[in-house]
Order: structure tokens, then C-alpha cells, then sequence
């Protein structure tokens, strides 16, 4: 890694006097620049990257190293050449060493147009979120010192999910309001800070995270969530790397109301998780994750222990209303042939050693569980930009995610290990793990074309059978099958609901200052939530039947008048 960046700098340094790299910028689990990297690395033949995200600047260099050893055609050559250009010289951490502060502000008027408009009240069953739209104004703010400190918060005017409690969606709706009422109160949803050097980071703060290759989900950590709050821990080399993850929530109490990590004190759910990532072969990477939920008033330093088996810990505490859940997960990625990798993910759920059923089998015992999850990349490097296409199927299994804590009579979602609500309002609740929980299959088919000027254009396919123990926030999750019954379930059980999403979108750069974004997704489905009927308090009573479908549009236009660079 010296090498590279003593080689790299000298060069900018005569090209670019007054520029200079922070290795420790973070980048976004969405970040376009970690794909473009994915795509020369497996187009190259080479195993994809690492896949704790999100990542330093000096850990996505890292990842460019088993390229030193490839001979890359014009094409993978002039990608890998703009890559190490954003990451060393910045395209906009540029200033004079020492102390700098840098600012972008974007204003983007969105404009959603639906055929179903309470689509927008469910996000999970929305392909098309609240989390997703872009904020009317954003200032983005960076700082940095040399390359060992960095750190980044986001300003933004952004309408709340919920403006009111007797607010409803028309067919049109925009992302341009006024008034005080409106303004998303629990920003921002991107900040942090982070010190580290070429093969280290710890990163606290708030932002997204995604630990998988999964592209519908990650079984473990998925990227649903608007934001989580944490501790990030890195080591990365050759061939090894290291994550400790420590996110904290706030206790979810019921069914209703605001679900938001802001109070301090008292108990909170706090999710410890260890990552270990190896590649044995430059075409192999292989990764184990173990990760545990506390109910705890405390930390407890057993909990940062790398080496331990966190399964071995007993982790309720009935007196305080404590839970307790262990999940492990394993993830394997081949490069088959330069421009092929196929990857799968595992993942079981609350595993019960022998002497933890003394009794055997009861009428009382829920099943382990686990989810399967198998794709296949193709990453091509074209002339113009870059393609990549996957196809994915996942299972879940009937009682994934839904081991009951012990010693409760509840019936919300606190009561179910590892099913952690996040910041939003219940309706609108995402989830620790995979997006679309327990008792499911689902098969994706998805393609992404980024030009070499930024144009992009995306398409998505996605099929789904939900069984009647699948995950609808704000709504009763339904009694629990115990026993011999419960160990030969299936997914999906019950009367399978089928939905289907089909999107396309892309975005058109017109200028360094001027985008242009598009976006259409159709969803349809049958037997809708199982053909059962909703309380009176779900979002989504209005709608009647037992189908259910929706076709949104998107329209903006995003605009960045000029940057602000402060440095000595």
C-alpha cells in the first residue's frame, strides 16, 4: 500500500498543486465509485471486494491492489486510472494540506406521480420509499486534517414522512414544501467521523450500513434503513480484514408511534457483530459474521471480544425486560471466469445446542432458522462505461428472525429477537436484516449501465411469495406454530401472498452542475397480505380486495450552483 500511494502522490502532486487525498474519507454503502470498483475487479477476473461497507478511501485503494498483477486492456485501464484519480487527489476534498472544510449545496425537486397513491404509506410493501427520496435542499459539509482525520454531516430541508397525523398522499405529490411543521426533525442522517491510516479506520457516527452481495438484501445487515447509529471498526489487508460493528437503538415499546434512537439512558437494544473476511486465492473471498442483541442500561466489554463465541453468552435479563438473539452468517464469492462471480449467503438464526433443549422437542420449541441466498454477476467493462448485470434467488424460512424472547406474552415487534425497528414511524419500519424477513422466496433479475460521463440507466425484476408469517409493520404478527408442527414448516406457509416489481430508471448528466433523474416502477400484488384483514390502525385500510397494485413515477432535477472550499 505504501508503494502505491508513494507512487501515486509525487504524480498528482506535479499535476495538481494545490490538491491533496484524505485516506480516510468515507464512502457511502451506495457509493457509485465501490461498484465501478466491483466491476473492474471481477471483470479482471479477480474476486469482488469487500463487502463491510461502508469503506475508507485507503481500504477502496486497497482493493485495487490484485490489479497490479493483470494486464488490463485500454478499456479496465482508463476505469482503474479514474478511480485511484477520485481517490487520491479527491474530486472534492482539494485544498492545501493541513485543516479543510468543503461544501457542495444541491437543491432537487422531485415530483411523484402514482395510479395507487397509499403505496407511499408502507415502505415495505413501496418499492419506492420515503427513505429513497432526495431532500429539497442539501449541504453537505466535509472537514479534513492531512489523511488521518476525517469527517461529514449533512444539512438537509427535507420533508418528514408524516407532516401530520391526519396527512394522506395524493396521486401527485413533490418534494417542495414550506413551513416549520413539515421539516424532517431527526436529521442529520449522514454524519460522522473517522480516523484511521492505510490499513485502519474507526468511523462513529450516523449513516447506512450493508454488510453482503446481497442485491435484493443482506440477511444480517441490510441497507434499508435510513441511518443507524454506531461504532465502525476496520482492519483490512492482505488477504484479511476485520469489522466490529457496535449500532445502538432505543427499546421499540409498541406498535405506534415515532420509533427513533434519540433518548439517552435507560435500556436500548444494543447489536454487537464481528466480520471476519479472507481471500485464500486472488478469484475466492470467503466471510464468516457473528453477531448477537443485548437488552442492556450498559456496555459490557465482553461484547468487543473478537475471538469469542458470542453464542456462548447468555444475554436475557427478564427482570429488565431483556432479549436476546445470536445470528451467524456466511458468505462465499468466486470469480468462475473473468466476468462471472457467483456468490452465496447464509445464515442461521438463534442456534440451540444440545443442552439447551434438554427436554427435547416441546409443544413449546420453535426451530432453528436460516435463510439461502444464491447469485450470479456479470461485470463487463465496455469502451463507453461500465454493465453489470445479476441474477438472485433467496429463501427464508418460516421462523427467521422470529424466536420469540423468553418469558414474553407481548405481542410487537419488541418481542422478536433480532427484528429491530428503525427511526421512522411504525408504518414506515425497516429492519435490521433482510428486507423482506421471514417466510419468503424471491428471485431478482437486474442489469446497471453507467457511462463513462455518469449517465445511468438501471432495471429491476423482482418476484416474491410471502407466507402468512412475513413481516408488516404497524400490523399483529401472527401466532406462532410451536412444536413438530413448527420444525416441518416450510416457506411459505399459510395462503401465500405473490408480488411482483418491475422498475426501470436512470439518471442524465447535462452538466457538473445539472442532473436529470427519471424513474418508473410498476408492483402488483395477489392475495394481498395473505388474504387476512387489517385493524382498523393500519396504514393501508383503505384499500379493499385481495389485489393490490400501484404504478409510480418519478421525475427531478437536481442542480449544484458552486462549491465552497476552506483551507489555510
Amino acid at each position: 500500500m505504501k508503494q502505491v500511494l508513494g507512487m501515486l502522490v509525487p504524480a498528482v502532486a506535479c499535476s495538481v498543486s494545490l490538491s491533496a487525498y484524505n485516506l480516510q474519507k468515507v464512502y457511502q454503502v451506495d457509493d457509485p465509485l465501490y461498484r465501478q470498483i466491483r466491476t473492474l475487479l471481477i471483470s479482471s477476473g479477480v474476486s469482488e471486494p469487500s463487502t463491510s461497507g461502508p469503506w475508507s478511501a485507503a481500504e477502496l485503494l486497497s482493493m485495487l491492489e490484485p490489479l497490479e498483477e493483470k494486464g488490463l486492456g485500454a478499456s479496465s485501464a482508463a476505469l482503474k486510472k479514474r478511480i485511484t484519480d477520485q481517490l487520491v487527489t479527491g474530486e472534492t476534498l482539494t485544498g492545501q494540506e493541513g485543516f479543510s472544510i468543503w461544501s457542495e449545496p444541491t437543491v432537487t425537486t422531485e415530483m411523484y406521480l402514482h395510479t395507487n397513491p397509499t403505496s407511499d404509506m408502507n415502505d415495505i410493501l413501496s418499492p419506492y420509499g420515503y427513505g429513497e427520496q432526495e431532500p429539497f435542499v442539501s449541504v453537505p459539509v466535509e472537514f479534513w486534517m492531512h489523511d488521518t482525520v476525517y469527517g461529514v454531516f449533512d444539512l438537509n430541508y427535507q420533508k418528514r414522512a408524516y407532516p401530520s397525523d391526519d396527512y394522506s398522499y395524493d396521486t401527485l405529490q413533490t418534494n417542495i414544501f414550506l413551513g416549520s411543521n413539515s421539516v424532517e426533525n431527526y436529521f442529520p442522517f449522514h454524519a460522522l467521523m473517522s480516523w484511521g491510516n492505510e490499513h485502519e479506520q474507526l468511523v462513529i457516527g450516523r449513516d447506512r450500513l450493508a454488510w453482503g452481495s446481497g442485491e435484493s438484501g443482506n440477511f444480517i445487515i441490510g441497507p434499508e434503513a435510513d441511518f443507524e447509529d454506531f461504532i465502525h471498526y476496520t482492519f483490512f489487508g492482505k488477504p484479511f480484514s476485520y469489522t466490529c460493528l457496535f449500532t445502538q437503538f432505543d427499546r421499540v415499546d409498541g406498535a405506534t408511534g415515532r420509533v427513533a434512537p434519540t433518548r439517552f439512558g435507560g435500556i436500548s437494544q444494543i447489536f454487537i457483530s464481528h466480520r471476519y473476511e479472507i481471500s485464500p486465492t486472488p478469484s475466492v473471498r470467503f466471510a464468516l459474521t457473528e453477531s448477537s442483541l443485548f437488552a442492556a442500561d450498559g456496555l459490557d466489554i465482553r461484547m468487543f471480544s473478537p475471538l469469542m463465541f458470542l453464542h456462548n453468552y447468555y444475554n436475557f435479563d427478564i427482570s429488565s425486560g431483556g432479549q436476546g438473539n445470536n445470528i451467524m452468517g456466511f458468505d462465499l464469492a468466486v470469480t468462475v471466469s473473468p466476468g462471472y462471480s457467483l456468490y452465496a449467503q447464509a445464515v442461521v438464526d438463534q442456534i440451540q445446542f444440545s443442552n439447551e433443549m434438554l427436554s427435547g422437542i416441546t409443544e413449546d420449541t420453535l426451530p432453528d432458522a436460516f435463510g439461502l441466498m444464491l447469485g450470479l454477476r456479470n461485470e463487463q467493462v465496455l469502451s463507453g462505461g461500465t454493465l453489470s448485470t445479476v441474477v438472485e434467488g433467496v429463501y427464508t424460512s418460516p421462523y427467521l428472525y422470529l424466536n420469540t424472547r423468553f418469558g414474553s406474552e407481548d405481542e410487537d415487534y419488541s418481542d422478536y429477537d433480532g427484528i429491530i425497528a428503525n427511526n421512522t414511524d411504525s408504518a414506515h419500519a425497516r429492519f435490521l436484516g433482510y428486507a423482506y424477513g421471514p417466510d419468503a422466496l424471491v428471485g431478482l433479475l437486474g442489469f446497471d449501465y453507467r457511462s463513462s460521463a455518469d449517465h445511468e440507466l438501471s432495471g429491476r425484476a423482482v418476484y416474491m411469495l410471502h407466507g402468512a408469517n412475513r413481516l408488516i409493520p404497524n400490523h399483529e404478527i401472527p401466532e406462532l406454530e410451536t412444536g413438530e408442527e413448527a420444525f416441518r414448516a416450510q416457506s411459505p406457509t399459510g395462503s401465500a401472498e405473490t408480488g411482483v416489481r418491475l422498475s426501470l430508471g436512470g439518471a442524465y448528466v447535462v452538466s457538473p452542475s445539472l442532473s436529470l433523474q427519471a424513474q418508473a416502477v410498476w408492483t402488483g400484488y395477489w392475495n394481498y397480505l395473505n388474504g387476512t384483514e387489517l385493524d382498523e390502525s393500519h396504514a393501508l385500510q383503505a384499500l379493499s380486495g385481495s389485489n393490490w397494485h400501484d404504478m409510480r413515477v418519478t421525475l427531478g432535477v437536481s442542480m449544484t450552483p458552486s462549491s465552497v472550499l476552506l483551507s489555510p
